[in-house]
């Protein structure tokens, strides 16, 4: 008898983790995320503003970026801004973290990772139009781990194409290993066309605490102009 109550656990427990990374939408977002990862954005506008109580932009800075392929690498320049009316300057301390900012693309992701990131995906059955395709739901719980192990916590819902997996809409929420950093939402928007998959925009929350104090920060990023980054070295 116990034995019986013991295996029925089991099934039961497995059932409740099942995973849907097998399913044939799921496998085709796959197959065009690894066709499409090492596209890099030739330029890319950016708005960085502080979230009032109710949820009111505030002290907005606009800025924009280009980068070029020089020499098999990814270079980056400044091509200007505004912070409530008056120009950035190049020097500007914001700036300067963006054009730090390495923009190699990375293969490892939510649809393309090593089986290090604990990564179970669903299938909801929920169905819904965004941004003019018929889009079927897939949620994901898993961890990613960084260079020194941490692990960041990631949550979210996979929107993709009824018909074809194409990923269109990404929407998650992350936990990072950093003290300060309460969580991050993140909305993703992609593009398909005539099969190139890129990153369209990222609308980005990130709530911080420190000295007992909480604050929003939002992030708007549009991306165009992409090319295709071939140094795999």
């Amino acid at each position: 008898m116990k034995l019986k109550i013991i295996l029925l656990i089991l099934i039961i427990s497995t059932g409740l983790i099942a995973d849907d990374s097998s399913d044939s939408l799921w496998t085709a977002a796959q197959n065009i995320a690894r066709a499409n990862w090492n596209w890099v954005a030739g330029e890319m506008q950016i708005k960085i503003s502080a979230l009032s109580e109710d949820n009111a932009e505030m002290m907005s800075t606009d800025l924009m970026f280009s980068y070029e392929m020089e020499d098999e690498d990814i270079v980056g320049y400044y091509d200007g801004g505004k912070r409530s009316g008056d120009l950035v300057p190049e020097n500007d301390q914001i700036v300067q973290e963006m054009l730090k900012q390495d923009m190699h693309p990375d293969s490892a992701s939510i649809l393309l990772n090593d089986g290090t990131w604990n990564l179970i995906v669903t299938k909801t059955g929920n169905n819904k139009k965004i941004n003019k395709k018929q889009c079927t739901e897939f949620t994901y719980t898993c961890q990613k781990p960084d260079e020194d192990g941490q692990l960041t916590d990631i949550k979210g819902s996979m929107w993709l194409e009824i018909d074809s997996g194409v990923p269109v809409f990404n929407e998650q929420v992350i936990h990072p290993p950093v003290e300060m950093i309460k969580e991050i939402k993140n909305e993703i928007d992609y593009d398909f066309k005539k099969g190139k998959w890129t990153m369209k925009s990222v609308d980005s929350i990130t709530a911080v605490e420190a000295m007992g104090q909480s604050v929003r920060m939002k992030n708007k990023a549009k991306f165009k102009k992409y090319l295709r980054y071939e140094n795999e070295d």
